[in-house]
Order: structure tokens, then sequence, then C-alpha cells
């Protein structure tokens, strides 16, 4: 007989999904809006309040051939359960968003990833598993500014700085939320963009006015691998280089990149977090090897190029080759760091 699997999730909004159990794929979600959580085990047992607008989530499952258990015993592989559960919240949501467009019961029901959490945590017949709490939760550490982030932000308050690196805010606001396919669409429009861009300036700095027309003259004239001929044979006569003299596995990333962006596009395909980290990563990494090779201006602040890098890196399965693994590779040459 398996073992039970039992994945509390905490959520810091509610919708009009009743209070019960919710049949979803091969697991069980049961919705409810307490006014506290008990954890632990008696006579240990600690309690946490629950703010007014938050929802508990329950998702359970059969551990078959005690998977979940290796899982959470795993290094990179004990956020999967995590992903399973939270994956079947949102096929839940999804299904009541569906029904309920335009009307108030809907307005707050959205997906939701690991960034929406309030806390999480895992039983597996009466194993306690890590217990994780966002620090908005009541009575949780006072918002102390410990790693001095006011004072990194100053400076890009006002004005436009590091202008690429804040189009890429969205990839990761979307990756916490769980819109793993949307982050890929962006990831992919932003080098699409910038690529386009590249061209147009090197054209300019020809003598060759590029215009409007000449715009959808050279767009209409690449009808397919568009990028692919943008950063390879068309980057090299304009600059003497292509993306694979600069970033030799590039070509591979950007390939990913291009494969997942038409799936979503073209074929409605829903990207899971993994593929979604790996987009993001090869994207960026493009850009900034790119920045590396004096092509393009592009720095990030602080933090943006390694968290992608280390997004990627703790993501499986099928973990393509050009990604480093954990624990590897702890500064890329290619970081464009804003200092």
């Amino acid at each position: 007989m398996a073992n039970k699997v039992i994945y509390h999730i905490a959520v810091g909004f509610r919708g009009s999904i009743d209070v019960g159990s919710y049949n979803v794929a091969r697991t069980v979600v049961n919705v409810l809006y307490p006014d506290a959580f008990m954890f632990g085990f008696p006579p240990f047992l600690d309690r946490i309040d629950m703010p007014r607008t938050s929802t508990l989530f329950t998702v359970t499952w059969d551990d078959q051939k005690g998977k979940t258990q290796a899982q959470f015993e795993g290094h990179v592989e004990r956020q999967l359960p995590l992903l399973k559960a939270l994956k079947s919240i949102n096929q839940l949501m999804d299904a009541y968003k569906l029904v309920r467009l335009g009307h108030a019961e809907g307005l707050h029901l959205r997906r939701i990833g690991t960034g929406d959490t309030l806390f999480h945590t895992c039983f597996i017949e009466g194993t306690f598993k890590p217990f994780d709490v966002n620090r908005r939760m009541p009575g949780g550490e006072s918002p102390v500014d410990r790693l001095e982030t006011q004072k990194l932000a100053n400076p890009h308050i006002e004005g436009n700085t590091v202008p690429i690196a804040r189009r890429y805010l969205n990839c990761f606001e979307l990756f916490e939320h769980g819109y793993y396919s949307e982050a890929i669409i962006i990831a992919h429009g932003i080098l699409d963009d910038l690529s386009q861009g590249i061209v147009e300036d090197a054209l300019e700095e020809k003598g060759v006015s590029v215009g409007e027309d000449g715009r959808d003259l050279i767009l209409r004239g690449i009808t397919g691998g568009r990028l692919k001929t943008f950063l390879g044979p068309l980057l090299r006569v304009l600059h003497g280089k292509e993306l694979k003299d600069i970033w030799f596995a590039g070509p591979d990333a950007l390939g990913f990149l291009n494969k997942k962006r038409n799936a979503i596009a073209h074929n409605g395909f829903l990207a899971t977090r993994a593929e979604a980290a790996f987009a993001i990563f090869a994207s960026i990494k493009i850009v900034a090897a790119l920045h590396h090779a004096g092509i393009l201006q592009a720095e990030f602040p602080r933090g943006m190029f390694r968290t992608a890098r280390n997004m990627a890196a703790w993501s499986i399965p099928d973990r393509p080759e050009w990604v480093s693994r954990p624990g590897e590779e702890d500064q890329d040459p290619f970081d464009p760091t804003y200092v």
C-alpha cells in the first residue's frame, strides 16, 4: 500500500471556490479558509495565524513506490513535490477562472507559483518535511532591510537605468507566479527585438539608413529562422563574428528558446517551470554574451544574471548541456553586472 502525501500550501489571496475537496488528475485538492494552521505532532503543536484574505490548499496523492519520498531526500529533486502540488492547484484555479471571467467572483482567482506562498509544508505518513514560511506572514520577522536593498535601489528609482534589464523583470514576475509559457514568450520577444535593433544600428553605422520601410523589408525578407539568421550569418557580415564565436553553446540555447516559443505560440504548448527557467537564462545569457563582445550595451543590476543562471541550474528534468549544474560555476564570465 502506497504512503499518502499531504502537502499544505497557503497563499495570500482568496476567491469564490467553495470549501471542499476536488479531484484533479491523480491528486485531490482540498480548499479551506481557516483562521489558523496547526503544524507538528501532539504535544508539540505550533499555531500560525492565517490572514483573513488567504486560502489554505491541501493537495494529497499516493506516493507510488516511494517516488515522492526519494525526491525529498534528493539534492535538486526536493523541489518537485511542491511543483506537483502547485500544478494541481493551478488546474483547479484555471477551471474556475474559465467560467468566471468578467465576474467579481473571478477577480481574485489566478495561477500561483512559489512566490505566492505564505507557507508550505508536507507530511508523508506522519513524517514531517521542512516547513517554509514567507516573511509576509503575520507575526513573522519584521521587514528589516538587512541587505540594504533600499540603498541599492535608490539609483534606479528615478531615470531609466539598465533599460534592458528592466524589460526582463516581467519574465521573473511571471515565473514567480506560475505563468511559465508567458515568461518564455516575453524572454523570446525581448531577444528578438534586441536582435533587430542590432541589425538596424549596424546598417546605419555603415551608412545605410533603415527607417520603417527598411525595417519591414528586412523582416519580410527573412521568413524563417529569423533569430538564427540575425545572430548567425547576418551578425557575421555586420560585426565580423556570430553568436557561436562569442558563446560556443549559444546556438543550442537559441535553438531551445526558439523551439519552446514556437510550440507555445503555434501549438498551445504549456511550458513547465524548468523549461521557463532554461528559456529565461538562454535569452539573458545570449544578451550578456553580445554585451561581452561589445555588440550590445546591456548591463544588469547585481544578482539578476546570477538569479537566472541559478534558476536554470536548479531545474530538472532534462537540463540542457549549456546550463551549468548547481555549484559548478559560481561566477559566469559573461555576467554584465551593473556597479
